[in-house]
């Protein structure tokens, strides 16, 4: 019935930078309105601002005003219909009140996102939405254990591309640094690759 895409609003419009969980929310914002009576989206301004800043949306118009808002809400501990993100904010050792956009990109993004990387990322969706406290710290927990997982294996396979270049230096000579192996995990390439960019200053 229809395709929501930001890209194509006119230029400079303020929702044209929004990432997917800003459009979503735009959605149900819009939906709020057509529906009248008691709007829902503010209750989900804490899942925008988390989403806003794992997807390295760019912070500008309505991405930027509504991580602001999804901030003030994460850090105003209106958390109690939402004991994941408590869990997960316990466990990263973070207080909510001083809660800022470095803690979502480096504590608590890549513990959700660790998921998708090495199980099912529907498991951060239950732990994002249940309502179960008991529930949402044995969720957190998974997720801290997968996250180490991630780490340990990022560390291998970036110790075992520089190996192969140490063994063959011409490989970061060429215009592209292609290396492979058939034992590295396929979540965790990515977060290599990038690791490589930044030590060679090549793709």
């Amino acid at each position: 019935l229809a395709v929501l895409n930001p890209h194509l609003l006119p230029d400079g419009h303020p929702s044209q930078t929004l990432p997917g969980v800003g459009v979503a929310y735009k959605l149900v914002e819009a939906l709020d309105q057509a529906a009248g009576g008691q709007p829902t989206s503010p209750n989900l301004l804490d899942l925008a601002a988390l989403g806003i800043v794992a997807d390295l949306a760019l912070q500008v118009g309505d991405a930027r005003y509504l991580l602001q808002l999804g901030l003030a809400r994460l850090r105003g501990c209106r958390n109690a219909s939402r004991p994941g993100i408590q869990a997960l904010l316990e466990l990263a050792e973070i207080d909510p009140a001083n809660l800022n956009e470095a803690h979502i990109a480096f504590a608590l993004a890549p513990r959700l996102n660790a998921l998708g990387r090495l199980s099912d990322a529907n498991l951060a969706v239950e732990l994002l939405t249940t309502a179960d406290a008991g529930k949402a710290r044995l969720l957190a927990t998974q997720l801290e254990v997968l996250n180490n997982r991630r780490k340990l294996q990022t560390d291998q396979v970036f110790q075992g591309a520089l190996a192969q270049i140490e063994r063959d230096p011409s490989l970061a000579t060429s215009p592209a640094i292609v290396l492979a192996n058939p034992a590295w995990p396929a979540g965790v390439i990515g977060i290599v690759a990038s690791r490589l960019v930044e030590r060679f200053h090549k793709p």
